[in-house]
């Protein structure tokens, strides 16, 4: 028989690569992670990107307002040829409080304990009027000689990161006598 003798050349392309930069989401159930894919190299251009989580797929280089989550990245490039990595938008834990209430003369002092978020925490509470603190007692609010109010706390981290609740304290009444309070 007939020999036919013939070379070829097998062309290997680059594995694709790229350069990440994330950031995750500064407050609880905030929307301001960011996943940044850039330098995209290697394989055959174009590349095709899907940045996906749950039923939601993202196909820009640059993906921001992301909640947290389990992301998957996915690269294709021209002949089909992908990489992928699993990508983890955290954030930061809730910020939780509670208030202690308690007396002194005619006056009801609040504390606020905090947790969460990044400390130091700022504090603010709203009872007829704004009173702004930058530690967690509130002393000296007067009690209008009524049985309870409502206050609205408010809690801010660091960050920026606020949370609010309101709650019911209940007061005393007090008669003036003098220069000092006697309760009624």
């Amino acid at each position: 028989g007939c020999f036919y003798t013939s070379s070829f050349n097998i062309e290997i392309n680059d594995d694709i690569t790229y350069n990440l930069m994330t950031s995750s989401i500064s407050c609880f159930n905030g929307n301001n992670g960011i996943i940044d894919i850039s330098n995209i190299q290697g394989g055959i251009p174009p590349y095709f990107i899907s940045l996906t989580t749950g039923s939601n797929e993202y196909t820009s280089s640059y993906n921001n307002n992301l909640l947290a989550g389990d992301y998957i990245l996915t690269i294709t490039d021209n002949s089909d040829c992908n990489v992928s990595e699993n990508i983890i938008l955290t954030q930061n834990n809730e910020i939780l409080f509670t208030i202690t209430q308690s007396y002194e003369q005619c006056y009801n002092n609040i504390e606020i304990n905090a947790l969460g978020g990044i400390p130091p925490y700022s504090y603010n509470i709203i009872t007829p009027n704004i009173v702004y603190n930058s530690n967690s007692n509130f002393i000296g609010l007067y009690s209008d000689n009524i049985d309870r109010i409502f206050i609205t706390a408010s809690v801010m981290d660091s960050l920026g990161c606020s949370t609010t609740k309101t709650f019911e304290i209940y007061g005393r009444t007090y008669e003036y006598s003098g220069s000092y309070c006697e309760q009624t």
